[in-house]
C-alpha cells in the first residue's frame, strides 16, 4: 500500500517511476527495468525511463527489437492487460535466437524478463519490464501476481496525471485492425459496432485520403490511419495477417517472410490499422473562427451548428427567428467558401467526409458535396 501511494502522489512520471522502481527492488528484485509509456492514439511504445538501462539501450529495443519480441507478438493485447507475464512462458532461448532476439538479451544483458501492459479502462497506459541476469534465477508466480495487481494502480495513476494537463483524457481513443479482406482482427470498444458498409470505406483510407469523421452514439470521432512502426504494441495481429517478423531489413523492420520489402509496405498490404479519436474541445475555436471575418454573432451560430443544434434550437437560444439563423448560415457559408452545414463541419475540422448516424443501429455516409442545404 505505501507503494501504491506513491505512485499516487507522484508529480509527474519522473517521481513516478522513481518511485516505482524504488520500491518494487524490495518486493521483486532485478538487475534492469524499463518503463514505457504508450502512445494512446497510435499504441506504440514511448522512451521511456530505465533503471540500470541506458537510454541507447532503450532506443535501440523501440527502433529494432520491439517487433521481434515475444512479450509484443505472442499474445493478443487484450490478453496482456494487467497481465503480468514471464518471458520464459512464452518461448524458448532456441526460439529466441532463431528471431535474433537473443541478440538483444545479450546487449542489456539478461536471461529472465517479466513483463506487464499497465492499462485503464481497457486503454494501455505503459508497459514496465523487469530484466534479471542468469544468477538471478527466474520471476516466481507470486511476482507475476505482485505486478498484476499494481499494474491497474500504475495506469491509474498515469490518467490523473495526464488528465490534469488534459481535461478530455478520458476520451479514448479506439483502435481497429482490418485484414486486407475486411475482416476484423482486433476491434476495442467504440469500434465494435460499426456496421459493414463503414468498414469498407475505412478499407480504402490511408495517408493521402485524409480523415473520416464517425459519429456514433452522439459523440463525433476521427477515423485515420495509423502508420505502421517497429514500437507498435499492435505487432502481434501480423501473423494473423499473414506476416511475420524478420530480423533482416532497416532497422529491424517487420517483414514479409522471404521478402525485402520495408515494414509499411509488407503489413500494409495485409492491415489497416485504423484510429477513432475523440473530438476534443477546442478553447480556441472561437478565436481561429474570427480570422475567417465572422461577426461575434456568426461564431455563436457556427459554435452552435457545430454542436448539433437545428436551426429552430439556434433561433431560441440566441432570441432571433429562424429566417435570422439562415441569414447568417448563409454568411457564414460564403466566407469559409462551404455550402451545407456537413461542409462547414468538415471544412473547422479538416476532414473531407463525415458519417452520421441517428443512432447505433443506423449509419448513413453523406460527401460534403452532396449535401446543399442551410
Amino acid at each position: 500500500m505505501e507503494l501504491i501511494n506513491r505512485l499516487y502522489e507522484a508529480s509527474d512520471v519522473s517521481d513516478m517511476t522513481s518511485a516505482l522502481f524504488g520500491g518494487l527492488r524490495l518486493m521483486v528484485p532485478f538487475h534492469n527495468a524499463m518503463f514505457l509509456s504508450v502512445d494512446g492514439g497510435t499504441f506504440e511504445l514511448q522512451p521511456g525511463y530505465g533503471w540500470n538501462c541506458a537510454a541507447e539501450d532503450i532506443n535501440l529495443y523501440l527502433e529494432q527489437y520491439t517487433p521481434l519480441d515475444p512479450f509484443v507478438t505472442a499474445l493478443p493485447l487484450p490478453e496482456r492487460l494487467n497481465r503480468a507475464i514471464r518471458l520464459s512462458d512464452l518461448t524458448s532461448r532456441a526460439d529466441l535466437a532463431r528471431t535474433g532476439f537473443s541478440d538483444f538479451q545479450r546487449q542489456l544483458p539478461f536471461r529472465y524478463a517479466l513483463s506487464v501492459v499497465a492499462a485503464w479502462n481497457r486503454q494501455p497506459m505503459a508497459v514496465l519490464r523487469l530484466y534479471r541476469g542468469l544468477q538471478g534465477g527466474d520471476f516466481k508466480t507470486e511476482d507475476l501476481d505482485l505486478l498484476s495487481n499494481l499494474a491497474p494502480h500504475i495506469a491509474h495513476a498515469l490518467f490523473l496525471q495526464k488528465a490534469q494537463i488534459d481535461e478530455d483524457q478520458h476520451l479514448c481513443t479506439e483502435i481497429l485492425v482490418l485484414a486486407a479482406d475486411g475482416r476484423i482482427i482486433f476491434h476495442s470498444e467504440t469500434a465494435q459496432d460499426i456496421p459493414p458498409e463503414v468498414i469498407n470505406e475505412l478499407l480504402l483510407l490511408d495517408e493521402q485520403d485524409g480523415s473520416l469523421c464517425l459519429n456514433h452514439d452522439s459523440k463525433f470521432y476521427r477515423a485515420r490511419v495509423i502508420d505502421w512502426r517497429p514500437p507498435s504494441l499492435l505487432t502481434c495481429f501480423a501473423k494473423r495477417a499473414g506476416v511475420t517478423p524478420n530480423r533482416q531489413g532497416t532497422e529491424g523492420a517487420l517483414l514479409s517472410d522471404g521478402s525485402g520489402d520495408d515494414a509499411f509496405n509488407s503489413v500494409s498490404r495485409n492491415l489497416n490499422i485504423i484510429a477513432l479519436e475523440p473530438f476534443r474541445r477546442r478553447e480556441d475555436i472561437a478565436s481561429r473562427l474570427q480570422y475567417t471575418g465572422m461577426s461575434s454573432r456568426e461564431i455563436e451560430v457556427a459554435l452552435r451548428v457545430m454542436s448539433g443544434c437545428s436551426n429552430a434550437d439556434i433561433a431560441h437560444a440566441l432570441f432571433i427567428d429562424e429566417k435570422t439563423v439562415k441569414d447568417h448560415l448563409s454568411h457564414i457559408y460564403q466566407k469559409i467558401k462551404v455550402r451545407s452545414r456537413t461542409q462547414l463541419i468538415s471544412q473547422i475540422f479538416g476532414l473531407n467526409f463525415i458519417w452520421r448516424s441517428a443512432d447505433k443501429s443506423s449509419w448513413t455516409c453523406a460527401e460534403t458535396q452532396t449535401e446543399a442545404r442551410l
